[in-house]
């Protein structure tokens, strides 16, 4: 299907729960962000997370 000589576009994200609350940004425990980047150091994972509001708005990020 194209609408108007382009393919129409659809971006996934994976999301992420968040383990604890964030007060600084007013987020509650099992709340999900997008998982912007994921990073391997020393064993271990972390992840840059876009916490967003209901309406897609960014609130704020963390690195966990």
């Amino acid at each position: 299907m194209e609408i108007f000589g382009k393919a129409p576009s659809y971006t996934e994200y994976d999301r992420i729960a968040l383990p604890q609350d964030i007060l600084a940004l007013g987020v509650a425990a099992g709340n999900e962000g997008i998982i912007n980047r994921l990073d391997y150091r020393r064993n271990n994972v972390y992840a840059d997370v876009t916490v967003t509001y209901s309406t897609q708005q960014p609130r704020g990020s963390i690195f966990m």
